[in-house]
């Protein structure tokens, strides 16, 4: 599996380099894009300092 995944991050770079992503949002979807997007981000840092005690047992 770890090979799997050492391989995968190799090929990474050429990937991000063909790789080409158009997104255009405007009006009300852009704004609960942006909305979702920073309340996601909120949220997961409220938990995680709410949490000290998981950072180092539940890490995978």
């Amino acid at each position: 599996m770890k090979n799997n995944l050492m391989g995968l991050a190799s090929s990474l770079p050429s990937l991000v380099q063909n790789t080409h992503l158009n997104i255009s949002l405007q009006g009300w979807p852009a704004a609960v894009a942006v909305i979702a997007i920073c309340g996601a981000g909120v949220t997961a840092y409220f938990i995680k300092a709410s949490h000290p005690e998981w950072e180092s047992s539940h890490m995978i």
